[in-house]
């Protein structure tokens, strides 16, 4: 039996590479080096940066719908697969958590990691997020944000803050 402290998800020098541009002209982008967090059953983790700085390409690292291009990644649970809008998270923050994926047994109990894709923070969205973690759930929420004082508004007391900026993972 694995304990309350056993991570959800623990992500080890997780480096993020995306390939950008048309046939024939083709780049090689790294938009997350060496990303390593631990996340557990009540945390609230922010992902906060400027628009394209690769919180959703981080967010697709963690759920396990992009293979990370270095590191590696550890799930206690099958990997979530899905990134929600954060929307969706608010309109159902008094539903079950398994009205918010497709039927999958670890999504049915408490302690499931709910990874949060948001471009617009509001006071709903905000309290489904917290009605999340307040309910035993892990969510990593990254938010789009112009500093990191913005950032740390919206990640509010109790949780942890990291920036994502030129490439790099920082914990604030």
């Amino acid at each position: 039996m694995l304990s309350a402290a056993t991570p959800l998800l623990a992500a080890f020098g997780v480096s993020c590479t995306l390939t950008i541009g048309v046939p024939g002209c083709l780049a090689r982008v790294t938009v997350c080096r060496s990303a390593t967090l631990l996340v557990r059953p009540g945390d609230l983790v922010v992902v906060a940066g400027p628009r394209g700085a690769g919180r959703t390409t981080l967010l697709q690292c963690l759920a396990g719908m992009r293979p990370p291009t270095a590191g590696h990644l550890r799930w206690r649970d099958p990997p979530p697969l899905r990134v929600w809008p954060s929307g969706d998270l608010a309109a159902s923050r008094d539903r079950p958590v398994r009205a918010l994926a497709e039927p999958s047994p670890w999504r049915d109990r408490t302690g499931a990691l709910v990874l949060v894709d948001d471009d617009a923070t509001s006071p709903d969205r905000a309290s489904g997020v917290r009605a999340r973690v307040a309910n035993g759930d892990a969510v990593v929420w990254a938010v789009r944000a112009s500093s990191v004082d913005a950032a740390r508004e919206v990640a509010g007391p109790g949780a942890a803050l990291y920036w994502l900026a030129d490439g790099w993972l920082r914990s604030r």
